[in-house]
């Protein structure tokens, strides 16, 4: 969770740079969208397979 809450706030912070660093601001909202999407597949995967409930 801490991880997609990270790349959900640079994202958004990302794009308060769009308008002075275009193409970087793109690439790096877009590479937060994949690491979200990779981090909430993991986190289904964990969930399904019964891990991640012990420490």
């Amino acid at each position: 969770m801490a991880g997609i809450l990270l790349a959900s706030v640079q994202a958004l912070v990302n794009f308060a740079w769009l308008p002075a660093y275009p193409f970087w601001s793109v690439i790096v909202i877009t590479f937060d969208v994949l690491v979200i999407y990779a981090l909430a597949v993991h986190g289904r995967e964990t969930k399904a397979s019964g891990g991640g409930d012990t420490l």
